[in-house]
């Protein structure tokens, strides 16, 4: 049987990210729950550099539908029992590859370090998909972070 996404080093999930396809943003529409490849340290980092920028207790994203023929559409981040931070999510190249991904940016006008991470995400399948977190600054661009969201409920 197949490994799941969070059974992939981070080296294997960031190869496998450029064969995946990109979502639409239609299909995407509801509540996911986050992890992180390989628990341990990279978990334990991920949760820390979270929590040291007001996301403690983060546990996935939720996408909200697009409007009709919307090439945007709201994401927010659930942390807890709220939901903090909202991005804006639409199809455009990733910064991995140049290939076409789901892109989640924060508003420029959103305080450091938001505004500069960019989450890239294409599909393992209908109910999964793969991260790539991003500081999208000069010395670091091309350094995708992986995380997996999947997806909860029925929707």
């Amino acid at each position: 049987m197949s490994k799941r996404p969070e059974e992939h080093s981070h080296g294997e999930l960031r190869r496998r990210f450029r064969r995946l396809p990109a979502p639409e943003l239609s299909a995407v529409a509801g509540d996911y729950s986050g992890s992180f490849p390989q628990p341990g340290a990279y978990e334990l980092a991920c949760r820390y550099g979270m929590a040291a920028t007001g996301l403690a207790g983060w546990h996935g994203k939720r996408f909200e539908p697009p409007g009709g023929g919307a090439i945007e559409a709201r994401v927010v981040n659930l942390v807890r029992h709220n939901e903090v931070k909202p991005m804006v999510a639409r199809i455009a190249s990733s910064l991995n590859d140049g290939g076409p991904a789901l892109v989640c940016t924060y508003r420029p006008q959103e305080t450091p370090p938001y505004r500069w991470i960019r989450d890239e995400f294409r599909g393992w399948d209908e109910r999964t998909l793969v991260g790539l977190a991003f500081l999208d600054l000069a010395v670091v661009r091309g350094v995708g972070f992986p995380f997996v969201l999947r997806r909860t409920g029925s929707g």
